[in-house]
């Protein structure tokens, strides 16, 4: 009996694409669903219409099938243990996957509720200075991502409300070059896709917040409670010595880096663990 578990063990170290397989599998089903649920001539018009909801589970089928088909043929695991094993790997996800059901249950509530809307719409009547609008705009869309757990959808409705106001606030007397390379509507475009990236990752009802504390085994309660404190202290160092210095007070941004710099590093060394 040890002789044969040797040689078994020595089977599954070796063949150790086994495990590879499976995974080129559910990457290539992937793409190719993709390209054939989507429809246009361009090849980014194919994958921007592709059903990529059905591409993944079409692909993820695929790939536990072959799974088990290895195991048992090559790997002579009984069909009872693959099975067995099977059902052990996809009970850690069970608790994911209800906490992702609620959660997109409450980011289609507030999606119905068109919040994200509503507050962009802060956006349009807001009369500031050229120099406060890259800061309004990342602390909204941060509030707007962290609302409906999307970065994506909070980009795609703050950018074209954000841009328009900040080229106004700009104006165009130094003609269109001048416009688009100003300071305030690149810091502005870069204030949408922080705060967007923001929100999606401190959101307790992001699939990106809680499929993170799932694979790495943490409560997600815990996971979103120990994240957020790290995402805040930069954000505010990052509006507080970065955005403002540069926008209002007409520092470098060289400087504005040593300042950010510094500040994380005694922010760490006096308040940190």
């Amino acid at each position: 009996i040890e002789n044969e578990d040797i040689i078994d063990n020595n089977l599954y170290s070796n063949n150790y694409w086994l495990a590879i397989v499976p995974i080129v599998v559910l990457i290539f089903g992937t793409v190719m669903g993709m390209f054939l649920t989507g429809e246009g001539n361009a090849l980014h018009e194919v994958f921007g219409s592709a059903d990529s909801f059905q591409a993944m589970l079409w692909a993820s089928l695929a790939s536990l099938v072959i799974a088990l088909l290895l195991s048992v043929v090559v790997g002579r695991m009984a069909i009872a243990d693959a099975m067995a094993a099977m059902e052990e790997g996809m009970q850690p996800m069970f608790h994911a996957v209800i906490i992702l059901a609620f959660a997109w249950a409450l980011a289609d509530i507030n999606m119905q509720l068109d919040t994200a809307s509503v507050m962009a719409g802060w956006v349009e009547g807001a009369s500031l200075s050229a120099g406060w609008i890259p800061i309004f705009v990342f602390v909204l869309s941060a509030l707007c991502s962290f609302a409906t757990g999307t970065s994506w959808g909070t980009m795609g409705i703050m950018m074209p409300l954000a841009l328009p106001l900040a080229m106004s606030a700009v104006g165009g007397a130094g003609g269109l070059e001048y416009m688009y390379f100003h300071p305030v509507l690149l810091a502005s475009l870069a204030a949408v896709m922080g705060g967007a990236a923001w929100g999606d990752h401190c959101s307790p009802i992001s699939d990106t917040t809680i499929l993170s504390s799932v694979v790495s085994g943490c409560e997600h309660s815990l996971h979103v409670r120990t994240q957020i404190p790290y995402a805040f202290v930069v954000s505010a160092v990052a509006v507080t010595f970065g955005m403002i210095p540069v926008l209002l007070l007409g520092f470098s941004l060289f400087s504005s880096f040593v300042l950010c710099s510094v500040a994380l590093y005694l922010m760490l060394r006096f308040l940190g663990e």
